[in-house]
């Protein structure tokens, strides 16, 4: 990670650029994959070559075309794998929540920002005892604050389900 360019509660638009990581791995897999079509190329025009000459077979040839096509596609891998190295916000909407503090390494399974889009739901698991469950009117409206939207007024919303057991734990 090279940079994070969003805060905790902070609005984006959609394409807006939220995180930009090292692309230097992927610019040296893009450039070998360059060199490596570069040679099938040449590889492929000699092999016509000699087929054409009756020096070389068939079969050549044909190996000479499947290994373009395999260097092709590893080339339009390599791209797409250097352009999601700059992170976008798919939508419209909010960062809730920056989980990489600073720059530096992150693994790949490694959550970087939780985002909502502006026209997507909000859901909320909410744990509560069996006192509490039981005394959760599911017609009455509720309001939830988020204390990562700074500012923000409390959200509405309504009881969509209760939990029928509890967890282990005795949480609902």
């Amino acid at each position: 990670m090279t940079e994070i360019l969003v805060e905790d509660g902070e609005p984006v638009r959609k394409g807006q650029v939220i995180a930009r990581l090292d692309p230097f791995t992927a610019q040296q897999r893009l450039l070998q994959n360059r060199e490596a079509l570069r040679v099938a190329e040449q590889a492929l025009k000699r092999a016509q070559s000699l087929v054409k000459r009756e020096i070389a077979s068939q079969e050549r040839l044909d190996q000479a075309e499947l290994n373009l096509v395999q260097q092709r596609t590893a080339l339009r891998e390599a791209q797409e794998h250097l352009s999601r190295h700059t992170l976008r916000a798919p939508a419209a909407g909010r960062i809730l929540l920056v989980h990489a503090e600073h720059p530096g390494p992150v693994a790949v399974t490694t959550p970087i920002v939780a985002f909502k889009a502006d026209d997507a739901p909000w859901r909320a698991s909410i744990r509560l005892t069996a006192a509490q469950a039981a005394a959760v009117d599911p017609a009455a409206p509720v309001a939830i604050a988020f204390p990562t939207l700074p500012g923000a007024e409390p959200m509405t919303g309504r009881v969509t389900e209760i939990a029928r057991a509890s967890e282990e734990s005795g949480f609902f």
